[in-house]
């Protein structure tokens, strides 16, 4: 079965119009980059790349995770490392003990105000402690997010990987990142960046990939569009830090690549 590129494309982005438009924005002003500070990375991404599909019934949807060696959250923090080294910064990854890996990447320290959010008083203590104990500035939180192609929709998906929308195989799908980084600075501690579930996009065709359905794509599938999704993945992390100000150098927002 196959469906044609713009039905796929107009109800996906349809979809992703209704998504932006109850979005959590942050009021808090931009912090000013300084040369020779320290900086507390901490990495939640999980290793799976998802392979999502969003069909018109509650059948045919899936998020389910694809084995692969790609390690993109290794490659994340290489590039948020070198984004802070360029500017004679350092940086200190720091490993949660499991039961805060798996709080921070549920979110669990953030808390969701009417138009922004705020640092859970428990978390913000820790991230304090972390601060002072480093000598650091910030502290930044790679997490992956979920979202939903419509409110109140069971068709959801998550972290990165590649989103189809209708038949077994069209012709387009999307590689996808919804991968947060989430700056934390400031006295008292407060979120300096957060916008709205629709992240980094791009299309990629799907003809070369040797699958009648592709929710049986493998990493093989995928590998001549490895590239591209490490890179949507490090462009929306770069922009999140760049927009924090912690950065001299901008890092553009994510567009919709054709």
């Amino acid at each position: 079965m196959s469906v044609s590129n713009g039905s796929i494309f107009a109800a996906f982005a349809a979809a992703l119009a209704i998504m932006s438009s109850g979005c959590v924005t942050n009021t808090q002003p931009r912090t000013q980059p300084v040369t020779g500070t320290r900086i507390v990375l901490i990495d939640t991404l999980d290793s799976a790349v998802m392979n999502a599909h969003m069909g018109m019934t509650v059948f045919g949807n899936y998020n389910e995770p694809i084995e692969n060696d790609w390690n993109v959250p290794a490659s994340a923090e290489a590039y948020v490392t070198a984004l802070f080294k360029a500017e004679g910064n350092d940086v200190v990854k720091v490993e949660p003990d499991p039961q805060r890996l798996d709080a921070l990447r549920k979110g669990a320290h953030l808390r969701t105000g009417w138009s922004e959010f705020h640092v859970d008083p428990t978390f913000a203590a820790w991230f304090k402690s972390l601060l002072d104990g480093n000598r650091a500035t910030a502290v930044i939180v790679l997490r992956g997010a979920e979202t939903q192609v419509v409110p109140n929709s069971v068709a959801r998906y998550s972290g990165y990987g590649v989103l189809s929308i209708m038949g077994f195989k069209p012709s387009e799908a999307t590689l996808f990142s919804l991968v947060y980084a989430d700056v934390l600075t400031g006295e008292p501690l407060a979120m300096m960046r957060h916008e709205g579930p629709v992240r980094c996009r791009k299309r990629i065709p799907t003809a070369s990939m040797d699958v009648a359905n592709l929710k049986d794509l493998t990493a093989k599938d995928l590998q001549p569009f490895r590239e591209d999704l490490v890179r949507i993945v490090n462009r929306g992390i770069g922009h999140d830090i760049s927009a924090s100000g912690l950065l001299r150098k901008t890092v553009p927002a994510c567009e919709f690549e054709k």
